[in-house]
């Protein structure tokens, strides 16, 4: 794996990072701060929403999969360039 998975993998499954990366989500609350498959908790979106959240797929390093309100939304994927 390369230099900059390596750097976006250090942030992307941060709970606490979470804002400095998605301009949608303001706020989150959540007990794991490293998710993992079944991880839940809430973000607070731009609008000032609180909505639940539960981490559906992971693999370290690689992908990982939500559901937002019980919604399935956007997954994350590193890959090497």
């Amino acid at each position: 794996m390369g230099g900059s998975c390596d750097v976006l993998w250090n942030v992307i499954p941060d709970t606490t990072r979470r804002v400095e990366w998605v301009p949608s989500v303001i706020g989150v609350k959540c007990r794991d701060q490293y998710i993992q498959k079944g991880t839940k908790g809430w973000v607070r979106t731009a609008i000032g929403l609180w909505v639940s959240f539960k981490i559906t797929d992971y693999n370290e390093a690689k992908y990982w999969a939500w559901r937002v309100s019980g919604i399935p939304v956007t997954g994350h994927r590193t890959e090497p360039n």
